[in-house]
């Protein structure tokens, strides 16, 4: 998944889904790459989201850092990964 935006963004989301709600919430863990930089770009995100119980989506926010310095483009990259057994990944 990756999402666009600009410093001067107040912050982007990426929607981690589910194809059908159930009656037990499910915890997605992902990993985040790309050329902008934690901590630096943006504020660092826990590596994983829950998505409730009884819905099939959750926004993982994103919260932009603007370091004021001129800069070129730089991507954001979430990976979500398969948990054999509680559910797998499909782009």
């Amino acid at each position: 998944l990756v999402v666009a935006g600009t410093e001067s963004s107040t912050g982007l989301n990426f929607i981690l889904s589910r194809r059908t709600a159930t009656a037990s919430p499910l915890t997605v863990t992902y990993f985040v790459s790309g050329s902008a930089t934690a901590g630096v770009d943006y504020e660092a995100l826990s590596g994983s989201a829950t998505i409730p119980a009884n819905q099939t989506s959750v926004y993982v926010p994103v919260t932009l850092i603007n370091d004021l310095l001129p800069e070129g483009v730089e991507s954001i990259v979430m990976t979500a990964l398969s948990n054999p057994g509680t559910y797998g990944v499909q782009v």
